[in-house]
């Protein structure tokens, strides 16, 4: 045969193959596609060409890796190993490469064990051959993809190991740094992130952010991986707009370079659905999972982890809006794909299981939460460090169990190991120490171990003066805590002196102008109350809670859920028949429809004079504005329009007096978590007044000593006047709702308004002056009610059944 038809063929292959490698080490991958299908083609017609095809079936395989065609990239890469097997034999550098990008594959389709086998074996081939060449920077690439592998798997002991080898080639040697290293970089930074080390995963991101600019520029594939992997360290930091810039820096490199349908871009949606839900913004971060979930079903699979990963952003979007028989088939189904794809152990699994325990807490099943959170306890052990953050998360999410189960015992227990895990990763001098000991201590004040609890107060206090000042509103918290327990203990002194330098901070507080007048207004309530005069035959309760609003700028992260959350509990606490309570979430809550079931279409058709009712309403309240030459404070409907709220708001005196004259209950308790100051900060319940409407100085927010009231109404609401309700920083409810939830059970089902009101102000207090640094202060006003001091969780001695409620 002539050799000369087959040297432009042999020449067209070389050509093709150099010009493919330019173009993958730029990060373009198409082009580089088109150029190793062309190089393939002109490789076929070469005499004795398995070392041609060999090289360009790894290439091509190596392409088809990086743009999501994972099951065109094993057939080739198969064929290659074939090849090279043939040609070059089981010990070529090719083959290691080729071995190398088919686990690689594997790892991506989540076929995990397949991938570590080869991992293992292309290290092999490495070690032999940079033994004989007196070469180890050949074993960089081996090391960090066997690293990534142990990553997935959750075993990150040896994922360590094998970056700490993979760093001190470069370190110890003079190659240069390369492409590896930016890996190597990475996978570390996702390492510390994977084991709770934020910090040093955040500077392990920079500097491969510096690297990788240097050495493949800021337009690389693996830029954005490193934006994405700082991104989500920043959200663990709460620093959400510097995540924002990042992930939307990194989802045009993803686009430009691999696509929008690519797996990549499904895996940036997702974390960015995570970003808005963790910033509350659930109507901007549920369709962006819904669509990562769709994008990643349709790339990789309905069985692929990355669809449990969006299944878990899913379930915790649906969680924090109260959807909890969502969230839980989202968990659910979850931890079914990683336990499959993974095997039982993988941490993973864990968080799977946290995430359902949660919900199960939110619902106050204290039982499934505790069969569940110690499952993922046990698989937390097994794999993560002693001192890992989410080991620490599930100690005190099982300890809340307990306690919410009456187990206090149990409860003990395990707040003391989320103390230590604590310890462990972030010293005894950090304020999340503190936290941590400080719930053990309301656990220890509520089993009557007072000495025990003022102990640790008194560390609390410590380490808050000295991280933040003696004057700082921590420390103020601080001692209104030691103020309690001291009356409690019925040292009075000690109490007196615990609040007289608690109220000289306070005084400089925001939100500290009426404190003087709320002093006066307790001592009159207390002097009305009564006796009780007749028995409760039946209750009824509307709960109203708004979080997404039909003008999604004012938006609340938790209100919905608040509402959620508090008719589950007035059935599972408070001996409020199912049927009874009437729930109105989002875009149910609009405002013909509230006055709708305040009124005859159902509150007011049901409620008899001797019943008891109560009215929740979780939403955005307004400063006063001028109506009529009188000043009126409003609600935020779902269907509210910000600034036209005298047209389209419900006034608070209207609501009083509709719940007045159209409800026939005599005992009826409205309770208001709302404020009069909003979007200027988040986390606020609130809403400015539209500018147009407002008087200089003389616009105040609610007053619930001056609202109209019927007889035997008493209203309790969430702050003064002059003060923010504040939604928490520490868990999915606001501060008002969730504190009044433990409030109401302080003595179990005979606690009174007036017990649960002293625990809740004190609740309150405490946790935004820690968290905010400001005041807010419930108020609760009796003024015209009549009767004992009411119990919540009475039973009613002659209940009826409504096919009308939820």
């Amino acid at each position: 045969m002539s050799i000369a038809p087959a040297l432009p063929q042999q020449t067209l292959w070389a050509s093709h193959e150099e010009a493919g490698a330019k173009a993958y080490g730029a990060g373009k991958y198409t082009e580089a596609e088109r150029l190793f299908s062309e190089a393939l083609s002109a490789a076929k017609n070469i005499d004795n060409n398995e070392s041609q095809l060999a090289r360009t079936y790894n290439d091509l395989g190596t392409v088809y890796k990086e743009l999501g065609k994972y099951t065109q990239a094993e057939e080739v890469l198969t064929k290659a190993i074939s090849l090279i097997e043939k040609s070059e034999g089981s010990e070529s550098p090719l083959m290691g490469f080729a071995l190398n990008n088919l686990a690689t594959v594997y790892g991506t389709q989540a076929k995990y064990t397949e991938a570590e086998d080869l991992y293992k074996r292309v290290l092999e081939i490495g070690e032999q051959k940079a033994k004989k060449l007196k070469n180890t920077s050949l074993l960089a690439i081996p090391l960090n993809n066997l690293a990534n592998g142990y990553i997935n798997l959750g075993d990150y002991a040896e994922a360590q190991k094998m970056l700490n080898r993979a760093i001190a080639i470069y370190d110890n040697s003079k190659i240069p740094k390369d492409q590896a290293y930016v890996a190597t970089r990475i996978n570390f930074g996702l390492l510390n992130q994977c084991i709770g080390n934020y910090k040093a995963s955040e500077e392990q991101y920079q500097t491969a952010l510096c690297d990788c600019e240097q050495i493949l520029g800021k337009n690389h594939p693996r830029y954005s991986i490193a934006l994405v992997g700082l991104a989500n360290c920043y959200v663990k930091e709460g620093r959400y707009k510097e995540a924002e810039t990042y992930l939307e820096q990194a989802k045009k490199i993803v686009e430009r370079n691999l696509g929008a349908d690519h797996a990549e871009m499904a895996a940036l949606l997702g974390y960015t659905a995570r970003l808005y839900e963790a910033e509350g913004r659930y109507q901007d971060a549920e369709p962006l999972a819904k669509n990562a979930l769709e994008l990643v079903q349709k790339r990789l699979g309905p069985e692929h982890t990355t669809v449990a990963n969006c299944l878990l952003t899913l379930g915790e979007i649906m969680q924090s809006q109260g959807h909890y028989d969502n969230a839980l088939e989202k968990f659910n189904q979850a931890k079914a794909i990683y336990e499959k794809a993974l095997g039982g152990e993988n941490p993973k699994i864990a968080l799977a299981l946290k995430d359902i325990g949660s919900v199960y807490l939110d619902q106050n099943k204290y039982s499934e939460a505790e069969s569940t959170l110690k499952q993922a306890l046990t698989n937390a052990h097994k794999r993560l460090a002693p001192g890992h953050s989410d080991i620490a998360d599930i100690q005190r999410i099982l300890g809340s169990a307990y306690a919410g189960g009456g187990k206090l015992t149990e409860a003990e227990e395990l707040y003391k190991q989320a103390i230590q895990t604590t310890e462990n990763s972030l010293g005894r001098e950090h304020p999340q120490y503190a936290d941590s000991i400080r719930d053990l201590a309301r656990l220890y004040q509520k089993q009557g171990k007072s000495n025990d609890a003022e102990r640790l107060l008194n560390q609390t206090l410590s380490i808050d003066e000295k991280e933040f000042g003696k004057n700082s509103a921590k420390v103020a918290s601080d001692l209104d805590l030691l103020a309690n327990l001291s009356e409690s203990q019925n040292n009075s002194p000690k109490a007196q002196e615990y609040s007289i330098r608690a109220q000289k901070i306070k005084t400089s507080l925001p939100g500290s102008g009426n404190l003087a007048s709320l002093l006066d207004s307790e001592h009159d309530n207390a002097n009305k109350l009564k006796e009780a005069t007749r028995p409760v035959a039946d209750k009824w309760a509307l709960v109203v809670g708004i979080s997404s609003f039909a003008d999604p700028t004012i938006n609340l992260k938790y209100a919905a859920k608040d509402a959620t959350d508090f008719r589950s509990f007035l059935v599972a606490k408070e001996n409020f028949a199912p049927d009874h309570v009437k729930l109105l979430t989002d875009s149910n809550a609009t405002s013909q429809n509230i006055k709708d079931q305040l009124g005859d279409k159902w509150l007011g058709h049901l409620a008899n004079p001797d019943d008891l009712v109560i009215v929740y309403l979780s939403t955005h309240g307004s400063d006063q504005v001028d109506v009529s030459d009188t000043k009126v404070n409003f609600l935020v409907a779902h269907d509210t329009d910000k600034n036209k709220l005298v047209s389209t708001g419900l006034p608070m005196k209207f609501l009083t007096n509709i719940i007045k004259e159209q409800v026939r209950s005599n005992r009826v308790v409205l309770i208001m978590d709302v404020c009069h100051s909003g979007a200027a900060a988040p986390g606020e319940k609130g809403l400015f007044r539209p500018a147009a409407s407002v008087t200089s100085s003389a616009a105040k927010g609610v007053d619930a000593q001056k609202l109209p009231l019927g007889e035997g109404q008493t209203v309790l609401c969430s702050s003064l006047s002059d003060q923010v309700s504040w939604e928490s920083k520490n868990y999915p409810n606001s501060v008002f709702t969730k504190q009044l939830m433990q409030a109401l059970q302080v003595n179990g089902d005979t606690t009174t308004m007036t017990e649960a009101y002293n625990a809740l102000k004190d609740g309150v207090e405490a946790e935004v002056l820690r968290d905010r640094g400001q005041l807010q202060t419930p108020i609760l006003n009796t003024k015209l009610w009549t009767g004992g001091d009411a119990a919540l969780a009475v039973k009613p001695v002659k209940p009826v059944r409504s096919t009308k409620g939820n």
